[in-house]
């Protein structure tokens, strides 16, 4: 079985290395300017709401311009922080085959973020309140720091970590891992960044463990920074949920990942391998994701994403394989104001003809 008009090697290698396009990820950032996660985030590990220098990064140095918004704060109070995300986007699915074309409006994220400081510097309460599409509590978790070691504990619900935290939770190094933006766990996290290029992170969380540790390079010649890392998890999907070392339920996955600045470009990767039990040793699965961004101006990102997925190892990629091609681009008009389109060219087996429809989607996203 082939896949339905594959892609050719050449016309990939063409993309990548002719087009400044666009995907759904946010990593880049960081990887440009040489940050840290925890540089711009309250989590030390990225997403969810920003600190002091996100919020002034977002609000002067990221927009294309700046307009006047001397009223606008977000702190309450002494030690009472807030921000936000709220997206809308317009979807549009072409025909393929059987399945027709169709079109329709969604809000992929709504979420309401409060940082309450309870000990200056050493102890916090931070809560994510998603409040569409559905209303959950994301993250609730109790922060405690050692500002001393650049040292932290998490315990609560919260995100877990794993390679690069990409907003779109469909791209297969999140959708096959399970480490999503839909998916957070209860447990408890501890991380280490001492001054220097190395930042650790190790968690158990229910019917789950994953640890990740990276090196970043900033000032070295002709490049803005470079990032490589390693990452692991071990959990449980059988019908008890639960984390037991030697169970035949099992699952276990380990990536690498990494990102290098060269001026106003970023490149990221990440390959991963995950295996899941079964007869005869069980069955591995192989996926990662290539993206370059492209800061063509204050305010303007062009990218090109290109992630893909063998769910079974025991077949050749062309036979079972799946990939996604997202381009587009997107604008931050003004501070807490971001506007993109970016189309999916997918691609999977015949029989999938789901996983075969391309789609067009523009997306307004405003944040603070």
């Amino acid at each position: 079985m082939k896949l339905r008009n594959p892609i050719p090697h050449w016309r990939i290698a063409f993309w990548v290395l002719g087009f400044p396009l666009l995907a759904d990820a946010e990593p880049f950032l960081a990887v440009q300017n040489g940050f840290k996660c925890s540089q711009c985030h309250v989590s030390p590990t990225g997403g969810g709401m920003r600190n002091d220098y996100g919020y002034i990064y977002s609000r002067h140095l990221l927009p294309r311009k700046v307009v006047s918004d001397d009223t606008f704060q977000r702190e309450l109070a002494a030690g009472i922080k807030t921000g936000a995300n709220v997206r809308f986007e317009s979807i549009t699915r072409f025909a393929e085959r059987s399945e027709p074309s169709s079109s329709g409006f969604g809000m992929p994220e709504g979420n309401i973020y409060v940082d309450l400081e309870l000990i200056r510097k050493y102890f916090s309460l931070y809560l994510d309140q998603r409040v569409a599409p559905s209303v959950e509590s994301r993250e609730a978790f109790l922060f405690a720091k050692a500002p001393k070691i650049n040292g932290y504990l998490k315990a609560g619900k919260m995100l877990q970590p794993y390679g690069w935290r990409v907003y779109d939770d469909a791209t297969f190094t999140r959708l096959v891992t399970q480490f999503t933006y839909a998916t957070p766990r209860v447990g408890v996290e501890a991380g280490w960044e001492p001054i220097g290029p190395f930042a650790t992170v190790v968690s158990l969380a229910e019917f789950q463990a994953s640890a990740l540790a990276y090196l970043l390079w900033n000032g070295i010649p002709y490049v803005n920074s470079l990032r490589m890392g390693v990452s692991g998890y071990r959990m449980h999907e059988g019908p008890h949920r639960v984390l037991a070392w030697g169970d035949s339920d099992q699952v276990y996955g380990f990536g690498i990942f990494g990102g290098i600045g060269l001026g106003k470009f970023a490149l990221l990767g990440e390959l991963d391998a995950k295996r899941t039990p079964g007869n005869g040793g069980g069955m591995w699965q192989q996926f990662g994701l290539l993206e370059i961004d492209w800061m063509a101006s204050k305010g303007v990102n062009l990218r090109l994403g290109l992630d893909w997925l063998n769910p079974d190892t025991q077949f050749a990629f062309r036979r079972n394989g799946q990939s996604r091609v997202v381009s587009g681009f997107e604008i931050f008009p003004v501070q807490f104001l971001q506007v993109g389109a970016y189309y999916h060219f997918r691609q999977s087996v015949p029989a999938k003809v789901l996983d075969n429809q391309n789609e067009l989607r523009l997306q307004a996203h405003a944040f603070y």
